[in-house]
């Protein structure tokens, strides 16, 4: 789901983080990571080896390759999403985002 807000709805880090509650250290990480396996899997690596090269759990590898096949199955380029940058706002950007949440709520 981090990913995809990343990379498919081009959904900066920031609102990534505040609607998943994950931490920006945590959503930098998952990208580390699926860049890492991603280029791992490129490379011909097995589970195994990508485990021990990125230093995560065998599970969790298998998990970044089935979401890298998912998006191979839709068609995304695969170097496209490997050299994308994800936005990170700007603290005007961010007060901006959060005063129109707010705003929203407040209707409702």
């Amino acid at each position: 789901i981090i990913l995809h807000k990343l990379f498919i709805e081009q959904k900066s880090v920031q609102q990534t983080s505040r609607e998943t509650y994950h931490s920006l250290q945590a959503i930098q990480r998952y990208i580390s990571t699926f860049r890492q396996v991603l280029l791992c899997m490129q490379k011909g690596m097995t589970i195994e080896q990508i485990a021990f090269a990125t230093d995560r759990t065998k599970r969790l590898i298998r998990e970044y390759e089935q979401i890298i096949e998912e998006y191979k199955n839709g068609n995304y380029n695969m170097k496209q999403l490997l050299s994308s940058e994800p936005h990170i706002e700007s603290n005007i950007e961010s007060w901006v985002i959060e005063y129109a949440e707010k705003m929203e709520l407040q209707k409702n």
